[in-house]
């Protein structure tokens, strides 16, 4: 993708929250308490950061493609197309915009958004789809993920937790104020 900025940014949302979340589905299903942090509001700005990567990820995609299509060469163009109009399409609406785009979008009823159970749902999708296309179809091992591309992760690691940690102050001092 040619957005140096914005699409680690999103990256850093979906592979963060792959992390995150089954830890805060672990202190949940064992009701661990921390002493400092409030834990529903850590799973609503968990939450919140999702919904605000969906979106991020809503906005960037035509972009990527319009500029894919009209900029590119002529290999990107039909790349372009094959993706989207030839018997392809079923595969990038069911691996690329059903669990990034249309999924996370049912945290916008409040209801779902203070629920550790709504993100455990989307992640594991997500890891489904992972399993099942990055595994199974393209045959790699865990080998890849190991490789160089440590600081990669750690770059992005580093970006979700900054994210999330200021959502839960946005949040906390929201709830402070009630």
């Amino acid at each position: 993708m040619r957005y140096y900025f914005i699409q680690p940014l999103i990256n850093s949302f979906f592979n963060g929250a792959l992390v995150l979340v089954p830890l805060l589905f672990v202190a949940h299903l064992f009701k661990l308490q921390f002493p400092v942090i409030n834990k529903a509001t850590l799973v609503q700005a968990v939450n919140c950061t999702l919904l605000l990567g969906a979106v991020l990820y809503v906005l960037v995609v035509p972009i990527e493609f319009f500029i894919s299509y009209y900029y590119g060469g002529e290999y990107e163009q039909y790349t372009m197309v094959n993706r989207l109009f030839s018997s392809f399409w079923i595969d990038f609406l069911i691996l690329v915009i059903f669990p990034n785009v249309l999924l996370p979008q049912i945290l916008w009823v409040k209801k779902f958004r203070q629920k550790i159970i709504s993100s455990v749902i989307i992640v594991s999708i997500w890891l489904f789809l992972y399993l099942l296309t990055d595994l199974f179809a393209t045959h790699r091992g865990w080998y890849i993920v190991i490789g160089l591309t440590w600081f990669y992760y750690l770059k992005q690691a580093l970006i979700y937790t900054a994210i999330v940690g200021a959502m839960y102050f946005i949040l906390a001092r929201k709830r402070v104020l009630r």
